[in-house]
């Protein structure tokens, strides 16, 4: 039997792909597919650090949409993309995205019209619902309960891990200066987990930040061992932004004590480190349902040592991979370069095209020793 990975590699035969899409709502429900509709070609582009972590980019045959059963409208409705691989003679789909678009730009010419599009996954509905009233959640309320609650008054599926952590004090945001994406991401950081994402199918999910050393590899890349994965060639290239290597995260709200916990990078194994720059660039944080100081303490070591992963970047190309998510690790084994090193994946590029490579941007996982002064 054939896995995946030989399947994508090409290992034991040609590599036999195709792309397919659909017409869903935003919970995913299929509605029609999108035959004669979605043209060859295009992207679709994934960024770990935005609110909507997969975006798109489609041309829309108009023709196509006309003779749809159902209406479809391409300035407002979702766009489920899939990729199918052929493994063993049976075609497995694997959804790489769900899509609310945005018509760009409409090119009629002589044989018919053409629409350009654009698409942010399902997190969307969360930055555009601006708050019209103060949103309250009160002191001893769940953190998640209280995240899971603005998900569904949007009408988004998620999949939020339970907590027992409970807010210490009232927050209250006002209507107009916040949107709902606001109120889910402050939630999540104070208990330092990830700002909730869009998966592949339009779940949103979050998890907790740890230390990028200790994550474990979610795929491994390899030019020595099958099924190899890469395609030859990589860039290396280093950040020489001012990174923050001192930072301080504070409690700050009138019902609590305020304090605040200190970290410092001053590892000489890190490039950005105090150590190693000759430079303190400090930086602080401030949040009012920052969970306690432990909490605090974790965050601050979690930035820095998310700050010396971005300062060391390795850029790559692979086959089209569409088992790939937001805060993923990957472990490369390149020959003479890298020897099973762990890198953190920031962005990639998979283009909607049989054939073409995944374009990926990571940043170097190392151990980072953090202290506190």
């Amino acid at each position: 039997m054939t896995s995946i990975p030989e399947a994508l590699s090409g290992r034991f035969g040609p590599v036999v792909e195709r792309f397919r899409y659909e017409h869903r709502t935003r919970t995913n429900t299929p509605v029609q597919a999108l035959e004669g509709v979605v043209l060859p070609g295009g992207e679709l582009d994934l960024d770990s650090d935005r609110p909507t972590v997969r975006t798109c980019r489609l041309t829309l045959d108009q023709a196509g949409i006309d003779a749809l059963a159902t209406p479809f409208d391409p300035a407002s409705d979702h766009v489920a993309v899939f990729l199918e691989l052929l493994v063993d003679s049976t075609f497995t789909a694997f959804q790489i995205g769900l899509f609310r678009l945005d018509v760009v730009d409409r090119d009629d010419r002589p044989d018919g019209t053409l629409l350009s599009v654009e698409g942010a996954d399902v997190a969307i509905h969360l930055l555009e619902d601006w708050l019209t009233a103060p949103l309250t959640v009160a002191a001893g309320t769940n953190y998640v309960v209280a995240i899971r609650a603005q998900l569904d008054a949007v009408g988004l599926s998620h999949t939020i891990p339970a907590v027992a952590a409970v807010l210490p004090a009232d927050r209250t945001w006002a209507p107009l200066e916040n949107s709902r994406w606001d109120v889910v991401r402050e939630l999540a950081f104070s208990i330092n987990r990830f700002d909730p994402w869009a998966r592949a199918d339009g779940t949103i999910i979050t998890r907790e930040r740890i230390d990028p050393s200790s994550e474990a590899a979610d795929v491994a890349y390899s030019t020595e061992t099958e099924p190899k994965l890469l395609v030859p060639g990589t860039r290396r290239r280093e950040n020489r932004s001012r990174f923050t290597n001192r930072l301080a995260v504070k409690i700050d709200h009138p019902a609590r004590p305020a304090g605040f916990e200190l970290r410092v990078n001053n590892d000489p194994a890190s490039p950005i480190s105090i150590a190693s720059t000759g430079k303190t660039v400090t930086d602080e944080i401030v949040g009012g349902i920052i969970l306690d100081l432990t909490t605090a303490g974790e965050i601050a070591a979690y930035e820095l040592r998310d700050a010396a992963a971005r300062a060391l970047l390795r850029e790559i190309e692979t086959v089209a991979d569409p088992r790939r998510d937001a805060h993923e690790f990957y472990m490369l084994e390149i020959t003479t370069i890298e020897a099973s090193t762990l890198w953190r994946a920031q962005s990639w590029t998979l283009p909607l095209a049989v054939g073409e490579p995944m374009r990926h941007t990571l940043g170097r996982a190392a151990p980072v020793t953090i202290t506190e002064p």
